[in-house]
């Protein structure tokens, strides 16, 4: 699944997606590169130093099966996780994307899921840099 965020997503949204396999799958934010707005970019790039205690996001979201919460989190608690692609494919090349991890569960292929996601207002600035909300098959994603 992949849904580009927009102002409109502020008010909160509920999206439905199938896994084609079964396996681990990731919640993310993808970052298309370069970020134009400056806070946002220092914001994610913020997220990957060392050390840093992880910037936050203000949104909340959950996974659903057949209306029942599966898995869920909030920004505020940050990114769990890192996937960067380049130009190269999955960490080589030039920079094309970073996507923040937020979360993770086991999926089955075939199966109906459902996201639902609510934005407050701090992630106006965050949505004017338009990130993907995906839910991405788990491969190499960097803690």
């Amino acid at each position: 699944m992949k849904r580009e965020l927009t102002p409109q997503d502020l008010d909160g949204f509920q999206a439905s997606f199938t896994p084609a396999v079964s396996g681990d799958y990731a919640t993310t934010l993808n970052f298309p590169q370069p970020i134009e707005v400056e806070e946002v970019r220092d914001l994610v790039n913020g997220t990957t130093r060392s050390g840093d205690a992880g910037a936050t996001f203000d949104f909340v979201w959950q996974v659903l099966d057949g209306g029942k919460p599966v898995t869920g989190g909030t920004g505020q608690q940050g990114a769990t996780g890192i996937l960067d692609t380049g130009s190269g494919g999955l960490g080589g090349g030039d920079l094309k994307s970073r996507a923040l991890v937020f979360g993770t569960f086991s999926g089955e292929a075939n199966r109906l899921y459902s996201i639902e996601f609510k934005a407050g207002p701090a992630m106006a600035p965050v949505i004017r840099a338009k990130p993907l909300l995906e839910i991405v098959r788990v491969s190499a994603i960097r803690q």
